[in-house]
Order: C-alpha cells, then structure tokens, then sequence
C-alpha cells in the first residue's frame, strides 16, 4: 500500500555488524518503484557522519543516496526525496549481534518518531531477515562498545568467510509492512511519541513472528531492546 504520491519514513531494522540488506534494498528501490521515480521521487538513506570521512565508505554510500545523519539532512531529505531511510540501532547495535536470538536497539531510540510527527510523514516498518548473520565481529567487550559510542564511529573488526571481512552464505529476506499513518503535528509530546513508538514496535514484533518462518528462524526469538 505504498503510494507514490505520499512521502515515507522507512524504519530498517536491524543494522548488524553492516547493513547489507539497506544497501541492496535501496538498489532495488530506484530500480523497482517506477511510479515512484516518475514524479521525481526516490529514496535517500541516512548514514553515520563519520562515514563521510572515510574515502571509499563515502562513495559508496553516496551511490545509494545516503546522507550524513544530521538533523539538517533529515529534514532535507524530505524535500529532495519522497522517502528517507534511517537504521535507528544504529552502532550500538552492531554491538548486538547474537547467535541464538535476533536482537534490536529499540526502546531508546525515538528522535526519528518525533521528525516523522514533525513533518506528518508515515512511518514504513522494514525489516531485514538475515542481515544480522551475515557477519560477526571482533570486539564486543563493554570497553569497545563504549568507546566506539561516545566517538561515533565502530571500533570493531568484521569478519566473515575465512575469517575475512567477506560475507557468510545466509539468505537475506526483506518484509515491507504496513505504513503507519502520522498526523502532523508541530510540536509533538512525549506521550505522543510513545504512542506511536508502541505503533511501531507492535508492528515489528507482528513482522516478525509472521515472517521468520522464511528463513528458518521458527525457533529464533526477537528481542526488542
């Protein structure tokens, strides 16, 4: 039900040790949606700042369309695109990857719901089987993961097939749910943005449980932290 006449914020979860899926999803988003592009619409993503420092990491990004992740950027995104995409975990979920249970960085995370109030955009809940086994990391102790926070930027080393940051074999399955509809609203509250945060978790949780079945996760619980 995404219509190309609206505009969107797309809510991808989870980030992993690197969002893989973000980036083939946002390939396939230009490439797919035609009515979309037609009236001059795209998605833009936003990526960590210090990304846009780092030569090869910058251009790649740029190829999808992403942005630094300023609150300057966000709000522009809007005017130059029909869709923005933020990945909410974020760092600290990179620090998140587990083997037994599919965790996300949630609760704490509402900044965006307050933009989306802001500029009365519905909220797109995506979700990204597999995303998070497609690397491990090296560097999970607290010390790290405090550091790699308070500067921004991951202090980690991925690591995959061969013991190289080079990706496992696991299938990537992509569930685009329902939009939620955002009044706008100047202003928004705090217990407004709860509601709406509840909204959304209720609705990755749903994702979730109806999904996971397509790549084998019948025994792998969510976690939404």
């Amino acid at each position: 039900n995404v219509k190309c006449e609206k505009k969107y914020m797309l809510i991808e979860y989870p980030h992993g040790s690197f969002p893989i899926a973000t980036i083939l999803i946002a390939t396939f988003f230009d490439d797919h949606y035609l009515k979309y592009k037609s009236v001059g619409r795209t998605a833009r993503g936003l990526s960590a700042t210090v990304l846009d420092y780092i030569p090869l990491v910058r251009h790649l990004f740029a190829m999808v369309g992403s942005l630094p992740a300023t609150k300057k950027n966000f709000l522009r995104a809007f005017e130059i695109a029909g869709a923005c995409s933020v990945l909410p975990g974020g760092i600290a979920e990179m620090f998140m990857v587990d083997k037994e249970k599919e965790r996300i960085y949630f609760k704490k995370r509402y900044g965006y719901i307050k933009v989306a109030l802001e500029k009365g955009v519905d909220m797109l809940p995506v979700y990204h089987f597999g995303n998070s086994q497609v690397l491990s990391i090296l560097g999970r102790t607290g010390l790290l993961k405090y550091v790699s926070r308070k500067l921004k930027v991951s202090i980690m080393l991925p690591y995959g097939r061969f013991g190289l940051p080079i990706p496992f074999r696991h299938k990537i399955v992509t569930v685009v749910g329902e939009p939620i509809s955002v009044p706008q609203t100047s202003n928004p509250s705090h217990e407004l943005i709860q509601e709406y945060q509840t909204k959304l978790e209720q609705a990755f949780f749903k994702m979730y449980e109806d999904h996971k079945h397509l790549v084998g996760w019948e025994n792998r619980p969510l976690s939404i932290e």
